[in-house]
């Protein structure tokens, strides 16, 4: 189960790869698929407002968006959940799993972002602790 106590910042990756809420949908997809990544963060004024994700893209693009002129602002994910460095692994994959989201971002007692947090980031800790805990 110690894996599965470290704190989210054992994990998580960064600096969170981010752009601002005019960038279009292919400019988007072109960085995400670049970075290799699922999620952006959308910068405000003053840091992270928000996450473009996969999901987000997929979602415009079926209902018809342009990517040359739709923005990352008109289809973004609205509410942001954000992680704090100290929480454990398990309490962002709950957070993640109640939420039904892929992708969170760590943010300090500032609300700077830190690193961002996928599926794919839980998944090692996850399986370590499975691995572990098998009869064998």
């Amino acid at each position: 189960m110690e894996q599965m106590r470290e704190p989210i910042t054992s994990v998580a990756h960064g600096p969170v790869v981010s752009v601002g809420a005019a960038c279009t949908l292919r400019e988007a997809a072109k960085l995400m698929r670049s970075e290799s990544i699922g999620a952006l963060g959308v910068r405000g004024e003053n840091g992270i407002v928000a996450i473009f994700s996969e999901r987000d893209l997929l979602e415009a693009l079926a209902t018809g968006a342009d990517p040359d002129t739709a923005t990352v602002g008109e289809h973004m994910s609205v509410t942001l959940i954000a992680a704090r460095p100290h929480d454990t692994v398990l309490d962002v994959a709950l957070l993640m799993l109640d939420d039904a989201i892929r992708h969170v971002p760590v943010v300090d007692d500032y609300g700077r972002d830190m690193a961002m947090v996928s599926l794919r980031d839980l998944l090692r800790p996850m399986l370590l602790q499975a691995m572990t805990t098998m009869p064998g």
